[in-house]
Parts: C-alpha cells; sequence; structure tokens
C-alpha cells in the first residue's frame, strides 16, 4: 500500500507535498561511502619522499581513512576543529582529505610557498589544533615556528620520516597503526564546513575562505561533466596542482567520486619525473599551471617523446601561452584553460578548443571562456564589474572571510563600483551555469591579449 503523501505548509499557508526521492545529505563522507561500495578495486597510485610507489586499493584506503577518524577522535579532535595539512599530493594527504571532514572537523590546506612569517600568521588565525607536515617539508614548518616559538606547543604529526626536528611531533603511520579498519560515520549536515583554504596573497594577507561538505560535492560533479575536465571511471588523473591549492581544483573529490585511477606524484615536480610517471601509469588526463607544462614541452622537444596515454591537460592559474598551446597540441594532447578562484570551490570557467591552432582560434578559445558558471542575475548585492573582461564577487551576499566576524572582505565590498554600459554584471554560484556574450569592450580586451 502507497503511504499518503506527507503534506507541508509553505509560504502564506500554501500547501504543497514532499517528494517520495531519497533525500540524502551531500558530504564528502558520502563520496568515500559511493567509492567503496562502487569502486572498491580501484586503485590509487602515491609517490613518496624517497620516490618509491605506494599503490593501495580504494578499498585499502577507506580502511586507512577510518583508522585516521579514530586517531584524530582519541586526540580530541571534534566538530569544528581545525586541522591543518602541510604537504605535497600524496596518499597521506588525501587521508587527511576524507577523515577530517568526515568527523565534522575542517581540514586547513596550508601553502607551503607562503612566507614563514605568512605560515605562522594562517595557522595562529584558524587556531588549528594540529598539524599534519610532510617528512621533507619539517624545514620549513620549523622556519614559521621559529617566528613565533610559542607556536611550538602545537601538537605536531609528521607524515613520513622527517628531514628535521619538530617539538612536540608524532608520527602519522603510529597513529593509525592498531586502529579499526571501520568507523561509523554520522550524519552531517552537508552545509557544515568541510576545508578552510586561505588566498594566495596575490591582493594582500591571505584570507580565509570556508568549502562547505555541499559545495565540495557539488564542484566534484559540475567538474566532471563532459564539457567541464571530463573526467570518467576510465581515466587515469594525476593532479600536479597541490593539494594546498584550493583542493587541488576539487580532483581528490571528484577522481574517487567517479572511480577513476589516482595518481599522486609527491614532491618530485621535475619534468623528466612528471614524464615517467605518466608513462608509467598511463595517465590521461592531469591538471597544473602553465609553467609546469612549459617544461613538460620542453622535455618531450628535448628527448622527441610522446604521451600517447594522455589525451588532457587541464591549464589555470594565469594565461595559456600560444606556443604552448600550439606545442601541446601537436603532440596530441587537447589543453583546456580553467579559470577559477578560491571562493569558487575553485573553478569557474571551462575553455575548450575543438579546431586548428591560428591566432583567430585562439581569439575566439579566449572569448569563448566568457561562456561560464554564472547567475542569471544581471545585477545583485554583492556583485561587481569592470570594462576590462569579467570580474565577480563569488557566492553573492555570502562572500565573507573566514574569521572576520562577517565582514565582507575588500574584494567583494569592491561592488559598490557603478556598472557601465559597457559592462556586465555576473555573480557566480557553484554548479549554476547560464552563457553570456562577451561585451564589444570584452573582445577587444581579449584581441589585444592575444595578438
Amino acid at each position: 500500500m502507497i503511504p499518503a503523501p506527507e503534506v507541508l505548509t509553505g509560504a502564506a499557508d500554501r500547501r504543497s507535498l514532499r517528494s517520495t526521492m531519497m533525500d540524502v545529505p551531500l558530504t564528502t563522507t558520502w563520496i568515500l561511502e559511493h567509492a567503496l561500495r562502487n569502486h572498491a578495486e580501484r586503485e590509487i597510485v602515491s609517490r613518496s619522499d624517497d620516490a618509491g610507489l605506494r599503490r593501495y586499493t580504494v578499498r585499502e584506503f577507506g580502511a586507512r581513512v577510518a583508522q585516521l577518524a579514530h586517531a584524530l577522535v582519541e586526540l580530541g579532535v571534534g566538530p569544528g576543529d581545525r586541522v591543518a595539512s602541510f604537504g605535497w599530493n600524496t596518499h597521506r594527504h588525501l587521508e587527511l582529505y576524507y577523515a577530517v571532514p568526515a568527523i565534522g572537523a575542517v581540514l586547513h590546506t596550508t601553502n607551503i610557498r607562503l612566507f614563514p612569517e605568512q605560515v605562522c600568521a594562517v595557522l595562529q588565525h584558524a587556531d588549528d589544533k594540529f598539524v599534519f607536515v610532510d617528512g621533507s617539508l619539517t624545514p620549513a614548518i620549523a622556519r614559521a615556528v621559529a617566528v613565533q616559538p610559542q607556536f611550538a606547543a602545537r601538537p605536531f604529526i609528521v607524515m613520513g620520516d622527517a628531514a628535521a626536528d619538530i617539538p612536540n611531533s608524532l608520527n602519522y603511520e603510529a597513529l593509525l597503526a592498531g586502529k579499526p579498519p571501520t568507523f561509523d560515520w554520522s550524519e552531517l549536515d552537508e552545509r557544515t564546513a568541510a576545508i578552510l583554504c586561505y588566498t594566495s596573497a596575490t591582493t594582500g594577507d591571505p584570507k580565509g575562505v570556508l568549502f562547505s561538505h555541499r559545495s565540495s560535492v557539488l564542484h566534484a560533479f559540475a567538474a566532471g561533466l563532459t564539457d567541464a575536465l571530463g573526467v570518467s571511471q576510465r581515466d587515469v588523473v594525476m593532479p600536479v596542482v597541490p593539494m594546498f591549492h584550493v583542493n587541488a581544483w576539487g580532483i581528490p573529490y571528484l577522481a574517487v567520486m567517479v572511480g577513476a585511477k589516482l595518481v599522486l606524484p609527491g614532491a618530485k615536480l621535475d619534468p623528466q619525473s612528471l614524464i615517467d610517471l605518466i608513462s608509467a601509469e598511463g595517465v590521461t588526463i592531469s591538471a597544473g599551471v602553465p609553467t609546469v607544462w612549459l617544461a613538460v614541452r620542453d622535455e618531450l622537444e628535448r628527448r622527441d617523446l610522446l604521451l600517447p596515454t594522455l589525451k588532457q591537460v587541464v591549464i589555470g592559474g594565469s594565461a595559456v601561452p600560444p606556443s604552448l598551446f600550439d606545442g601541446l597540441r601537436e603532440r596530441g594532447i587537447s589543453p583546456v584553460h580553467a579559470w577559477g578562484m578560491t571562493e569558487m570551490s575553485p573553478i569557474g570557467t571551462v575553455s575548450r578548443a575543438f579546431i586548428g591552432s591560428s591566432k583567430t582560434l585562439r581569439r575566439k578559445l579566449s572569448a569563448r571562456s566568457c561562456s561560464s558558471r554564472v547567475s542569471s542575475h544581471r545585477s545583485s548585492p554583492g556583485s561587481c564589474s569592470t570594462t576590462r573582461g569579467m570580474r565577480c564577487a563569488p557566492m553573492g551576499r555570502r562572500a565573507v572571510s573566514f574569521g572576520c566576524g562577517g565582514r565582507r572582505s575588500r574584494r567583494a565590498t569592491s561592488a559598490t563600483k557603478a556598472t557601465t554600459p559597457h559592462s556586465r554584471t555576473v555573480t557566480f554560484t557553484p554548479a549554476t551555469f547560464a552563457r553570456w556574450t562577451p561585451t564589444a569592450t570584452c573582445r577587444s580586451s581579449i584581441a589585444r591579449r592575444t595578438s
């Protein structure tokens, strides 16, 4: 017998019906559970500090995530506590990505390339309860601690063999040893904070941005679409973009969710090491900044090599030089140009080219990048505009920085600038899609940059 539908009371006493569809909170724990049910035998490959490779399955990965969760709870980490990571793209860092948010705490992925004073400042500002640091990065964290010696009293967990002594430190593997391989995950509110990222300090001091479980899952769904990054279970994905740089553009959640094989390159990011790893593991999709791919292209040319499995590289962080665009395509590699911001989870636009490589096409490619994830609002509080291309204040009214007491950051308050007849005001929100035609000013600006 079909149960009678539940009647809900809405605004102005209008009656509505609750759907009979399942209602599952969008949390990163859901991604983990989905992967364990459907992709348990998929492989994760991680390069360690000694250049060796660690291989294990998603099933084994899930067991270590559960062990780490038990260890965190025993250390006293609870809901809302911040836990910092200071590391390369490794399997241990990936385990932190899932274990810390799954117990309701917040993973603070700290940028290892900041100055010691900035590292110390963001660790203090976030009020991290523990700091997980890769063994090869212990000298860098020691320099940050030296800025504020009292910070040394905070507990550090060293992942791998330490290259420098850190007071009050514990060993990562010792923490996991003997812990149960399963965990009774509690149901979390999907709007609970999962990840804390600080901006890269290009416009003043780093500003903290809190990603929710919901935004992280929606971003993974959106980024995996065919006309976005287009990642599937048949792919082998290697994020060269660091996991401390806006969640490696969401790849740690996207790849595990769709069941792609995940290859983590660790600290060896020189072009020869990357080429060897791509070739050995059959990588089909990779992602990184232009300087990475410029070095890889030069090394491929020097050695007269092809990478037959590598079909796509996602490039972001700055504009793709035309020579890089052409050089990759000549070797059968499709360049995909992505743009985004920390506050956007982070991917905002994805641009592709389907034919040719002329200067005219490059202009069209750049213009096409203006077709992006934007809300349909022509004007809204919290958005801003400019006559030179496109600017946005993400998340509309919610664009605030972590720890600002509800005040907007300076970037968001620039919304007070007046719009002009040649500009278009847009507000970016996760997983909201629309298309707009670039203004004459935007097109002329693009033409100047590509000519």
